[in-house]
């Protein structure tokens, strides 16, 4: 190989060596490919050392910056928690490309702290960490031991290019230090630009510009090379976080214990995620974490040293210039010292009592799998800190199976690794049974489907019993007039349901979506009683039921049913058109509605198909009465159970006006005082999963939960939106309880005063909306909200939090007069107004799309103000 070469196999020699004269032994071999070729001599990684100045300056930089005291600031801290947090949301959206999430979240955080570039959490990818990745991915490759012969013979770099053949290894370094070139340049000369604008944010390369004031060329190229073995310094966070799901697929009950230490720490009511001051608490997933880096060392051979000056080591000559590899891989599988090293038990960390244990260095993985003497990795520290926060997370928020086969067996993922930097392959992984809602609410409405095909068949054979088929008496005219009147009341019922119905599915889509399913088993159910019902009759007497020989009630049971489909088919075809729209545009990448429609259909089809050919078969088997209703029934109760199950999962991203309720009421209650609150921080708004889990399927939307104080029951306050101004400027104060049933009178109306509309249109001159009192003592306070003419979203929004504020002082009581209700009116406004921004930022943090809420469907009926007349506005229809 032309030089000599060392591989040191204990931890004892490597510390007698590499640590105990790291004088001599901490300088690099020259590296023909990675380093001369490609060019990664120019960073920490291949610079000589330790006598050069470059090389004690970057180890300066990186001490200063990311060093043992550096990683405990708290602003390096948060930022770790929320990279890995944007993390756990590309895992949920996108659970088939896991593997590359923790290298993109890696470049995220580097890029973050190394040139305060933020990444788009919503895009698919980031440029610049595409940039960081390709040339990462080059570094790995130009490192491997043995990948290049130029570096086993480096007379071969002199060859030209031009001889080799096409993709030779001068092809292939040239590429590699162009995109390298493209790492070093642009987030540098996107720092530079921030800086000329006044818009940097803090960063490494940031200070270092900063400090010099007027940095040379040399300083230039220098923090750019810095900066850049910022990746190569956290490699470690993406192996550990890959292995760790493969070993979690290998051993589902160590995944068990982990959790359940975390929801005993955390608690498992989703308010808050794993934090680095829970590391203490948490000592088992620490053990985890250092099983994880004993496992799988990210680089099994470090990188090589070289000796500068012979040396001798137990009776061994090392000749000067010997390259020397500290065998990490064999360290941390030494049997002696690790006990059934290829078994991933986190409990060799752990005392009798549950305890991290006292380790001694040799047996540290933490100590070990970072390298030794002046070469040690300069980004441990933070290594270790993104891998604890990383693995922490994971645990507490995902649930990580073994993949299953065609035959829904599980497939045993096999234990291998490839690569410079130790990566487990990702062809051969398991895949993640994620908490992700949406995931299995395909799979439970599927099961619903195929439900609902059997016990339709029941159904339709007893319409077919009823119209005759079979009995040679039955008259085809009679079962074709019974057809056309049933026909009638479907169509008439799908007329009058859209007329009154439409403008609320797409707000209320799960509450319909369900009711939809119900009307439509209410029909089968009537169906499935009609030919029993043409020999019985009611009657006024005792017994109410009684035997007849032609009853209209078969008649009535089948037009019932008629209208109970069209009903149904009225809901389902709303709410239906709202949910594909949802699950075509909840990942990072809007799909086809189209195509997401038509593949559904096609999918509705086939389970169609399957639950006639199974339901052919039983019923064959089913004839008597009782075994029909014992069978049908049970369907029906599995059919509507889950698809309660797979409305309730659906997370929809989208604001109505339960939804903005729970998320204004946790905004709210973030604050300290009544009123005089400051803001916490984005996680003060529940995101949209939360609020999923705490929404009711059927609610009365327009209904406000509101506390009085030193009250334990609580009071309801309400409020209508997208009213016609009439029903604030004349308003009726109907009798409440029995009296409304003997009035003579049922409403005593009065109409606000001109002067009095003028009072309250000028409280709202700069809003798009008008909110106002309606009496109606059955509330706590009763409200209604006006809209303005280009109103929009965000005012709807606004308006249902204004009216959450109105409802909040009131407590019990509207204020009886005028004066009252206009100053209540004023201060919610005041407050909702200061604190809506922060709402409207802290909601987009939370992942809710505040640009599509649909607290009002529909066209609401809008008014103009116009300021320059004293006319009272008058409604219009937006048409």
């Amino acid at each position: 190989m032309g030089h000599p070469t060392l591989i040191l196999g204990s931890f004892r020699a490597a510390q007698d060596l590499l640590d105990a004269k790291g004088a001599i032994y901490s300088d690099r071999p020259n590296a023909i490919m990675a380093g001369e070729l490609v060019g990664w001599d120019r960073g920490l990684g291949y610079a000589h050392g330790p006598d050069n100045p470059r090389f004690r300056e970057f180890r300066r930089l990186f001490h200063k910056f990311i060093g043992p005291r550096a990683c405990q600031d708290p602003r390096i801290l948060e930022m770790q928690e929320k990279e890995t947090h944007r993390l756990m949301l590309r895992f949920i959206r996108d659970p088939k490309n896991f593997y590359r999430h923790p290298r993109e979240s890696t470049g995220a955080l580097i890029l973050r702290l190394a040139y305060g570039y933020q990444t788009v959490q919503d895009r698919d990818h980031d440029p610049l960490v595409e940039v960081v990745e390709v040339a990462m991915k080059g570094f790995a490759k130009a490192s491997e031991p043995g990948a290049f012969l130029v570096d086993n013979f480096p007379v071969m770099r002199y060859i030209p290019e031009w001889l080799m053949p096409r993709g030779g290894f001068k092809a292939v370094a040239r590429e590699m230090r162009r995109q390298l070139d493209q790492m070093y340049d642009l987030p540098f000369n996107f720092v530079k630009e921030q800086m000329e604008l006044g818009n940097a944010r803090p960063s490494f390369t940031q200070e270092y510009l900063s400090e010099k004031q007027a940095p040379t060329a040399a300083d230039e190229e220098l923090i750019k090379a810095a900066a850049a073995s910022l990746y190569s310094a956290e490699y470690q966070t993406p192996s550990s976080i890959t292995a760790c799901i493969l070993a979690m697929c290998l051993w589902p009950d160590i995944q068990a214990r982990a959790q359940r230490e975390l929801d005993a720490v955390i608690g498992n009511s989703w308010t808050r995620l794993p934090t680095f001051s829970d590391r203490t608490r948490l000592p088992y997933v620490y053990a985890v974490v250092l099983e994880v880096l004993r496992w799988n060392p990210a680089v099994p051979l470090g990188l090589a040293h070289r000796l500068t000056q012979d040396d001798a080591y137990r009776g061994w000559h090392i000749p000067k210039g010997t390259v020397v590899w500290a065998n990490i891989w064999s360290m941390l599988q030494d049997p002696a010292v690790f006990p059934e090293p290829t078994e991933f038990h986190p409990e060799r960390f752990l005392d009798s009592k549950g305890h991290l244990r006292r380790l001694e260095r040799h047996e540290d993985p933490s100590v070990i799998a970072f390298g030794f003497g002046r070469r040690i990795c300069p980004g441990m520290y933070f290594a270790i800190n993104s891998v604890f926060i990383g693995i922490a997370t994971l645990l507490y928020t995902l649930n990580i199976a073994k993949e299953r086969d065609d035959d829904r067996k599980e497939v045993l993922p096999k234990v291998d690794f490839t690569g410079f930097i130790r990566l487990p392959l990702d062809c051969i992984l398991g895949y993640f049974a994620l908490s992700s809602l949406d995931l299995n609410a395909d799979d439970t409405s599927s099961a619903a489907d195929y439900l609902h095909s059997l016990a339709g068949l029941f159904a339709s054979r007893a319409v077919l019993q009823g119209h005759g088929v079979g009995n040679a008496s039955a008259s085809a005219t009679n079962a074709i007039f019974l057809t056309v009147i049933q026909d009638v009341f479907s169509r008439l019922t799908t007329v009058i349901a859209g007329y009154y119905l439409g403008t609320s599915l797409y707000p209320e889509a799960k509450t319909y979506r369900l009711l939809a399913d119900v009307l439509n088993d209410a029909a089968i159910i009537c169906d499935t009683l009609s030919p029993h019902l043409a020999h019985l009759s009611l009657s006024l007497r005792y017994p109410f039921l009684t035997s007849a020989p032609d009853s209209s009630l078969r008649v009535l049971a089948l037009c019932l049913s008629g209208s109970l489909r069209a009903l149904c088919g009225a809901v389902a075809g709303g709410s239906k058109a709202a949910l594909t729209v949802h699950f075509a545009t909840a990942g990072e990448r809007p799909g086809d509605v189209g195509d997401l429609s038509a593949k559904d259909g096609s999918k509705e089809t086939v389970l169609a198909l399957l639950g006639m050919v199974c339901g052919s078969v039983v019923l064959h088997y089913v004839h008597s009465a009782r075994m029909t209703y014992i069978v049908l029934f049970g369907l029906l109760f599995c059919h509507l159970t889950a698809n309660v199950v797979a409305v309730r999962v659906v997370a929809l991203r989208i604001f109505n006006r339960q939804r903005a309720s729970l998320a204004w009421t946790s905004f709210r209650d973030a604050f300290d005082g009544k009123y005089q609150g400051e803001a916490v921080t984005n996680s003060s708004v529940l995101d949209y999963r939360s609020v999923s889990r705490q929404e009711r399927i059927f609610s009365d939307a327009s209904k406000i939960p509101c506390s009085a104080s030193g009250s334990s029951v609580p009071s309801v306050a309400r409020c209508l939106l997208g009213l016609p101004f009439a029903r604030i400027s004349t308003q009726a104060a109907r009798p409440q309880g029995l009296f409304r049933f003997f009035s003579h009178d049922n409403s005593q109306s009065y109409r606000l005063s001109d002067k009095q509309i003028s009072a309250c249109l000028a409280v709202f001159a700069e809003e798009r909306y008008v909110l106002w009192f309606t009496p109606d003592p059955s509330y706590s306070a009763s409200l209604a909200v006006v809209f303005k003419d280009e109103h929009s979203p965000h005012d709807h929004l606004k308006a249902w939090a204004h009216a959450h504020e109105v409802a909040r002082i009131c407590e019990r009581r509207t204020p009886g007069k005028f004066d009252g209700q206009l100053e209540v009116v004023r201060d919610a406004l005041a407050y909702t107004s200061r604190m809506f921004p922060t709402f409207i930022d802290a909601s987009r943090a939370a992942g809710w799309k505040t640009e599509e809420s649909v607290l009002v469907g529909g066209s609401p009926v809008t008014i103009s103000v116009l300021e320059t007349s004293d006319v009272v506005p008058e409604d219009k229809k937006n048409i």
